[in-house]
């Protein structure tokens, strides 16, 4: 039987570009639990079993970015009781695509394909100019 603890975090996205990140989510699927004293045990129990939803958020466009095993003190009232649990499962980094207008991607597209080229005649100018100063040292030492 698999005991399931969910820990939803959501964290604002980092970067900006076309296919930008709109949410991430930390889920903890919690498979079991670990008590050293006999009297956590039943709170334990209880706090390491707790609905994880990862197949619905699955089948709602989220994907799986990384995945690792991790241990969790549950969250308690009581801090003796912190000491003598642990919940055992695998930790999940979700994302989810944001879903821009066609529009507004094709806006952007045609903003960066202007600003590439800016900068190639920017940077044939600077060549022009490299080539200038390379001219001019060579004349300076003859």
């Amino acid at each position: 039987m698999k005991y399931l603890l969910i820990a939803v975090l959501v964290l604002s996205p980092l970067g900006v570009s076309l296919d930008a990140v709109a949410e991430q989510k930390i889920l903890f699927c919690s498979e079991g639990y670990r008590s050293t004293e006999s009297f956590a045990e039943s709170r334990c129990l209880t706090a390491c079993t707790i609905d994880c939803d990862l197949k619905g958020l699955l089948s709602n466009g989220w994907k799986i970015d990384t995945n690792m095993p991790k241990r969790i003190t549950p969250p308690s009232n009581d801090v003796l009781e912190l000491m003598y649990c642990e919940c055992t499962g695998t930790q999940y980094v979700l994302s989810k695509s944001d879903n821009k207008e066609a529009g507004d991607t094709n806006i952007n597209v045609e903003l960066l394909k202007k600003e590439i080229e800016l900068l190639k005649k920017e940077n044939g100018m600077l060549q022009k100019e490299n080539d200038a100063l390379k001219t001019k040292g060579k004349n300076k030492k003859k």
